[in-house]
């Protein structure tokens, strides 16, 4: 789609229709054949109409390309003006293959290792027709009662850019056959999670032109 016709499709759509597509929800509103086309359930609960449900913007934690087709098809022939969906889910420490935790990984300093792990998992959701991971998870990790520590690298600013910069890999360029696209990272919770008690988030010039080896920070005498 070229940039006039995103302009003209925007043109086309309400305001509502342009609120919902920021809303997420949870695959089970796709799955007709399970839960019909009635609004009984979470739709009542949750005060949503048909209208509302037919153009939310996204789908959380649904596993399987051939769940995600199915249920893109059913959205798709309701969609007014033929949005697709899109796919998201938590990946933090791994898709199918499991590796330690990001706390873990940062403990190696080895932005390098960190990448080809972070690789395996854009590849396995990619083909499992996952759209956007919420990971990396940026946040300095300096609190042990804050329940996402293990979703941190630590709690150094360097460390971290590092880490968060080596599992979020540039955009393709744009003559870029899709096939060899990987997938797209989406580095979470560091605008709605406390702020680090210390030092200030590092500026853009600390962060290094690729990833590379990072030393232990030295020990104070």
């Amino acid at each position: 789609m070229q940039e006039q016709e995103l302009l003209d499709l925007l043109k086309d759509m309400s305001l509502d229709e342009k609120i919902n597509q920021m809303v997420q929800l949870n695959a089970d509103f796709y799955d007709i054949e399970e839960n019909g086309d009635s609004i009984t359930g979470p739709m009542l609960e949750m005060g949503l109409t048909k209208d509302q449900v037919w153009q939310a913007g996204s789908v959380l934690g649904t596993v399987g390309a051939a769940k995600i087709k199915k249920f893109q098809k059913v959205y798709m022939e309701h969609q007014p003006h033929h949005i697709p969906l899109l796919f998201m889910a938590d990946v933090i420490n791994g898709y199918r293959t499991i590796f330690p935790v990001p706390l873990a990984q940062g403990c190696t300093f080895d932005p390098e290792l960190v990448r080809k792990m972070a690789s395996v998992s854009a590849r396995e959701t990619a083909r499992a027709g996952l759209h956007l991971t919420f990971s990396p998870m940026s946040d300095l990790a300096r609190d042990a009662r804050w329940g996402r520590v293990l979703e941190s690298t630590g709690e150094d600013p360097y460390l971290n850019c590092c880490m968060t910069r080596a599992r979020t890999p540039p955009p393709p360029p744009s003559r870029t056959p899709r096939r060899t696209w990987i997938r797209r990272a989406c580095p979470t919770r560091s605008i709605t999670a406390p702020p680090p008690t210390r030092s200030a988030w590092p500026s853009a010039a600390s962060w290094p032109t690729r990833p590379t080896p990072c030393s232990p920070p030295p020990t104070t005498p």
